[in-house]
């Protein structure tokens, strides 16, 4: 590579450009910047707004926040809660590698087996006083031994943050680590799973995606029958519209509480509950794909993603995320039957074309109580359009042998930029849109026994 257009790519950064990533180049020099796509054959790293892609055949090595994810994630798979030294030794690491959000939530690990430890907390700027640690909030300072007395109410909730989400629950600290780690593990599981067939970049936006974990379902806007019992954003009476409930001091404008269940409707900020604590929130792996999906195809590319899309793969990855709070483990072959059986049994069975067309209000109507009114998650409309949606999508990755998943890529390719007719669909498959069907109600047939 041309050296002028090294310290033309290198001068691209203002002071507080994040360029934590370092590419160093076989023919000599170094590129600063954010990996945001790995593969075999290239690196494609950004500066700014601008990306260039780099053969890996010209790279000698690679030092990424990616990179450093994964190995984080992967040690840490490795020890066991109490593992004090292992967890002090994995927060070094991470600060090293200049991962000092998650250097936090380790030592919030390491301050469960043991409170006193003064590493850890010295890692979490808190201070000390005589023998107690003091955590500053709210202006304020709070002995640790009351961290969760002094964040049990929504408005001094407690907040945690990691490299890709901003947390914020009321539900203690434990839960808080638990929910940051969890989304961190499913982050990397979708990229794991989803990135070199759609060539995703990684997220490296400065603002995080949003997390607001009630504990209870009562606390939760538009969740606890405050507002008709409708999914937030709805407005009462009229399912499918937008709810407008008004400010009272600006007649017209949307309150603060209307504002932020549309912001959950449209995958801006996840807003979501717990059955239980300790425990993990409702659907929380769902949520969290629309929030990853808005963000990189709504947020970062101004793109759209299609309904059917947006919630097959929420309930692919709800079904295939396993395993306690802290420690989620993801099989991405795993054949959740009971869905598969309840979709062969269901009165109803769509045709792919109208599933094709559906519109985000078309899964809202039927969707919402699984999170609003947890005495009707057996409504046989809601189970087989969930159901449907995700018996497409693991057809498509998974059935014929992985035949669909390329193709399938090169659909959502096109669905992405706003193109998501049943005509690109058919183009994509390679046949149309019957012959398709014909093999996906065969598969979900076979799963379901």
């Amino acid at each position: 590579m041309n050296p002028l257009l090294l310290v033309a790519f290198a001068a691209a950064f203002s002071s507080d450009e994040d360029a934590r990533d370092v590419v160093k180049l076989k023919a000599g020099g170094q590129l600063r910047g954010r990996v945001v796509f790995e593969s075999n054959a290239k690196i494609v790293l950004r500066a700014s707004s601008r990306e260039r892609t780099i053969p890996t055949s010209e790279v000698l090595s690679v030092a990424s926040v990616a990179r450093s994810m994964e190995e984080w994630l992967e040690k840490r798979r490795r020890l066991q809660d109490d593992d004090v030294p292992g967890h002090l030794d994995l927060a070094t690491f991470c600060k090293e590698r200049k991962l000092d959000r998650e250097a936090k939530l380790e030592a919030y690990v390491v301050l469960r087996t043991d409170p006193n430890n003064e590493t850890a907390h010295e890692i979490l700027g808190h201070r000390r006083n005589k023998n107690t640690w003091f955590v500053a909030i709210d202006g304020g300072h709070v002995a640790w031994s009351l961290i969760d007395k002094a964040t049990e109410d929504w408005g001094k909730a407690l907040e945690i943050e990691t490299e890709h989400y901003a947390v914020r629950t009321d539900a203690g600290v434990v839960a808080a680590v638990d929910l940051a780690i969890d989304l961190e593990s499913y982050y990397s599981a979708f990229f794991t799973f989803l990135g070199n067939d759609l060539e995703l970049r990684e997220i490296v936006a400065r603002e995080p995606m949003n997390v607001y974990a009630y504990k209870n379902r009562e606390e939760c806007p538009g969740a606890g029958g405050d507002n008709g019992g409708l999914r937030p954003g709805l407005e009462p009476g009229h399912p499918g519209r937008p709810w407008r409930e008004s400010d009272p001091g600006r007649p017209g404008r949307p309150s603060a509480r209307a504002q932020l269940s549309q912001a959950h409707l449209d995958g801006r900020i996840v807003q979501t509950y717990y059955d239980r604590v300790p425990g993990r929130p409702a659907r929380m792996f769902s949520d969290a794909t629309h929030a990853l999906l808005f963000a990189m195809f709504q947020r970062e590319q101004s793109g759209t993603v299609p309904p059917w899309v947006d919630e097959g793969f929420g309930e692919f990855f709800d079904a295939a995320m396993s395993g306690p709070p802290g420690k989620p483990a993801f099989a991405a072959d795993a054949v959740d039957r009971k869905r598969f059986a309840e979709l062969v049994a269901a009165p109803k069975f769509a045709h792919l074309t109208r599933i094709l067309n559906d519109r985000q209000s078309d899964f809202t109507m039927t969707m919402n109580r699984i999170t609003t009114n947890p005495d009707a998650t057996d409504s046989p409309t809601r189970i087989t359009k969930s159901n449907e949606v995700y018996a497409l999508v693991h057809f498509l990755m998974h059935g014929e042998n992985g035949a669909y998943r390329e193709k399938f890529a090169a659909y959502l390719a096109k669905a992405f930029k706003s193109n998501a007719s049943a005509g690109v669909f058919e183009e994509a498959m390679g046949k149309d849109i019957d012959a398709v069907e014909k093999e996906w109600r065969a598969y979900v047939a076979q799963n379901a026994k």
